[in-house]
């Protein structure tokens, strides 16, 4: 009985990772990112600390997925996966929230928006420069200062993450015409 009962334990949690997880990535998804950024959003109001919310869509994955298959893209996408883990601290949530969109909350951020972008970009640079791919990682990010006094939900504030990235994505195609 304690054996079986053990199983079924190591069953349930198995079942809990999977429904939290990107199976592409092994990042949080949505699920799991909205699981742990909402405790986290809330105690760092109540201990009256800032966060920084950031909202990330990668540039050119169509193009990608159109000219080398969808094997390269999710190959694109597990590359800006493993940069972002390996570039964010452990403390900071980052999740795939779905196709080529991420997500990262920051508690206690070290700095302001600009240390995280630029952190954020030269990761992107420097695994351009070190590895052959067919391809160059870039993203469009929308960065957000989330002080203690600020009462939005999650959700709200990755909508307001979300229309910075938006305003960055269309400021650069403006830019390149």
């Amino acid at each position: 009985v304690r054996d079986r009962t053990a199983e079924l334990e190591q069953a349930k949690e198995e079942i809990h990772q999977l429904s939290i997880s990107d199976e592409l990535t092994g990042l949080l998804n949505r699920r799991g990112f909205f699981l742990l950024a909402e405790p986290a959003l809330e105690l760092a109001r109540r201990n009256g600390h800032s966060c920084l919310l950031a909202f990330l869509d990668v540039n050119g994955l169509k193009r990608v997925n159109d000219v080398y298959g969808h094997d390269v893209g999710d190959t694109l996408i597990g590359d800006v996966a493993t940069v972002k883990h390996e570039t964010l601290r452990k403390s900071d949530i980052i999740a795939r929230m779905g196709g080529d969109e991420f997500c990262v909350l920051a508690s206690e951020p070290e700095g302001e928006l600009s240390v995280l972008r630029k952190r954020i970009f030269d990761a992107f640079e420097t695994f351009n420069q070190t590895h052959d791919r067919p391809y160059s990682l870039s993203a469009s990010v929308g960065l957000l200062h989330v002080r203690p006094a600020d009462t939005g939900t999650l959700e709200q504030l990755l909508g307001r993450a979300d229309e910075l990235m938006y305003e960055e994505k269309r400021a650069s195609a403006d830019s390149r015409k």
